[in-house]
């Protein structure tokens, strides 16, 4: 692993700056030079000197992410057969070949080698192969080139993204981050034994913890294909988790309810910032996630209303739907899953609902959110969105969207994601508004 730059050997007055005003400079760096910064770039930041890192140390929102890659195309004759043969010289990748796969574990390794000691924030996409003697493929196994990978990656992160098919033997690698504060998984999350003893030593050291399995803005493509879904939340799961006695944000993704789910939130102490993404699991049968998004959305909403502690809640239902089960035989309106009032959840800032979740009947009186998300046409006039005052983001999936007039009256808002709406209405919205950004993801 390379050492860091010698900056500190020859301090100049830019490395001297006030914490404060470091702070401040880097906060103008766009979310896509902040977020998913090219690593070279993430070093140069974080190497200038020990006053730049320390200001960086101090605020995590503004701390460079080294994204990392090395994912394969879609599993194929191409690929597959090249990693098997190499695999029988007992190493891969091949430390000289021609193999396109092994090609790319080389450039990715190289990667993880290069990054700086002092790198804080890293993202890793895919790393995840399986490899045991003749067999190459993605696996729940404990020879993992994820494991491998994690070894390769400097003991100071503080956070750590894994969009990988995590497996047990994962699980002792994060040991070595005695400093690791936030975690997110994006794949198999609860298929993780987090009953392990290596998984229970990294629980108290948590504020931040995230578990998905759909990831909505950058969904997986590894070597054996989607990640596995699961189908709900293994009681084994919820009771490991209640170590995360620090734990103060978690963002939660599951396909069904259970009461293990209310256990697990009433355990954590410090938790104050949560994220609830009730989105059940489409395969093999739509019909059947349509059914228990209706079911389930009740006993949820009513769990969330005894969680008086927190300060932010977002909740999302079934935004992964399409509808595409439907088509010519079942009614949509019947398959409306219809949310109970929310206004008593006070610390409501974020809500996202898919094709079949209307708003709820009192969403006009949600005058905490921030980000609001339909997905589901609206009457904009019967229900018009004058007293949400505090919403920074709307999104509508629908043709049929509100009078820009209408959203002039919003003081915060400053992004929208319409995609079905025409260029005619988005000019003349810009022209009431023209600090409002267009997006195109939610």
């Amino acid at each position: 692993m390379e050492q860091p730059a010698a900056a500190d050997a020859a301090p100049s007055p830019l490395t001297r700056l006030p914490p404060q005003l470091l702070q401040h400079c880097f906060s103008f760096l766009d979310n896509d030079s902040r977020h998913a910064i090219d690593p070279k770039l993430g070093q140069a930041v974080l190497d200038v000197s020990r006053g730049w890192y320390a200001a960086l140390a101090a605020a995590p929102a503004l701390v460079p992410l080294a994204r990392l890659s090395c994912l394969l195309d879609d599993p194929n004759e191409e690929h597959e057969p090249s990693l098997r043969q190499a695999s029988r010289h007992g190493q891969v990748p091949c430390p000289q070949c021609d193999h396109a796969a092994c090609a790319k574990l080389r450039t990715a390794s190289a990667q993880l080698r290069r990054l700086s000691p002092r790198t804080l924030r890293v993202r890793l996409d895919g790393y995840d192969w399986h490899i045991d003697g003749s067999n190459v493929e993605t696996s729940r196994g404990d020879h993992n080139l994820l494991v491998e990978s994690l070894q390769l990656l400097p003991d100071g992160i503080t956070a750590l993204e894994l969009n990988s098919f995590c497996t047990d033997g994962a699980m002792p690698a994060l040991a070595r981050f005695t400093a690791l504060h936030q975690l997110e998984l994006t794949g198999n999350a609860m298929e993780v034994d987090w009953a392990r003893p290596a998984a229970q030593a990294v629980m108290p050291l948590l504020r931040t913890l995230c578990l998905l399995y759909i990831n909505y803005e950058t969904p997986p493509c590894l070597v054996g294909g989607y990640f596995y879904s699961f189908w709900d939340m293994p009681s084994s799961a919820t009771s490991a988790l209640t170590a995360a006695s620090r734990l103060e944000r978690l963002t939660l993704q599951v396909g069904c309810w259970t009461s293990d789910i209310l256990t697990l939130w009433e355990a954590l102490p410090a938790l104050r910032d949560l994220s609830f993404d009730l989105q059940p699991v489409i395969p093999p049968d739509e019909y059947e996630a349509f059914e228990t998004l209706r079911s389930d959305l009740p006993p949820a909403i009513a769990a969330l209303h005894r969680l008086t502690r927190l300060t932010a809640l977002s909740l999302s239902a079934g935004a992964a739907l399409s509808g595409e089960a439907l088509d010519g035989w079942y009614s949509w309106e019947a398959a409306n899953a219809r949310l109970p009032p929310l206004a008593g959840l006070s610390a409501l800032t974020e809500l996202r609902l898919s094709l079949f979740v209307p708003p709820p009947p009192d969403w006009q009186h949600l005058t905490s959110l921030c980000r609001l998300e339909l997905r589901k046409a609206v009457d904009w006039e019967e229900k018009p969105l004058t007293s949400l005052c505090s919403l920074t983001h709307l999104g509508f999936h629908s043709k049929h969207h509100p009078e820009p007039s209408c959203l002039a009256s919003l003081p915060c808002l400053a992004t929208v994601h319409a995609p079905f709406a025409s260029a005619e209405w988005r000019e003349r919205l810009s022209a009431l508004m023209p600090h409002v950004k267009f997006v195109d993801n939610a």
